[in-house]
């Protein structure tokens, strides 16, 4: 169990990397007003 749960946490973080990378690389070429950094 605790394997599987160790699994699932890990790829929903590479996911959430992954997405937050895309949306802030779409943003940045859209849109450099809506990128806080």
């Amino acid at each position: 169990m605790v394997k599987i749960l160790r699994k699932i946490i890990v790829v929903l973080i590479l996911l959430t990397i992954s997405y937050c990378y895309a949306t802030n690389r779409i943003y940045d070429s859209s849109n450099k007003e809506m990128v806080n950094k």
